[in-house]
């Protein structure tokens, strides 16, 4: 029994080590959720990463923001296109990445008090910086800041975006 026992722990061992290696390579894509929140809402984001290389990942997600801001409804969804370039990694398993790139989207703005309804198109660009934690091969948490600046927004041009997720590789 503890031969067998040793064999099991062994195997599966080296399948772990050896699938380590492959967590960011070229051709992986992974499929992004997460949790944020932003100076106005909480927002929900849905992504799709793809690895050209070791260190860049090109990204696109959606994220969806419904909050109040006083007596105003407010509703934005907008589309975040860019890349990650990881910096630094500690043993495969903690990835350090900066990410940036365009943003464009829609914002709502609906108040009954004020007699106001109004729907900008949003444009600009995003920064921040990314952590990925593994916690199995195919599957890693994420930690997130982003600045987004934009133009043309009822409720200011610059916010934030802070949250976590989950990366799912399907490649």
């Amino acid at each position: 029994m503890k031969t067998l026992f040793t064999i099991i722990l062994f195997i599966s061992l080296s399948l772990h080590i050896s699938g380590q290696s492959l967590r960011h390579v070229k051709g992986n894509s992974t499929i992004d959720f997460g949790y944020n929140l932003t100076k106005f809402s909480p927002g929900y984001t849905l992504g799709y990463g793809y690895y050209l290389n070791n260190n860049i990942i090109l990204k696109a997600f959606l994220n969806h923001e419904k909050g109040l801001i006083g007596a105003t409804k407010y509703n934005a969804n907008l589309l975040f296109l860019g890349a990650n370039y990881s910096f630094y990694n500690f043993k495969s398993l903690v990835y350090f990445n900066v990410t940036g790139g365009a943003v464009i989207g829609f914002e709502n703005a609906n108040s009954t008090e004020y007699i106001v309804d109004e729907t900008n198109f949003l444009y600009g660009g995003f920064f921040g910086v990314e952590n990925e934690i593994f916690i199995f091969n195919k599957l890693a948490a994420t930690l997130f800041f982003d600045e987004v600046l934009t133009q043309k927004s009822s409720f200011g041009n610059a916010r934030y975006r802070v949250g976590l997720g989950l990366k799912l590789f399907i490649k």
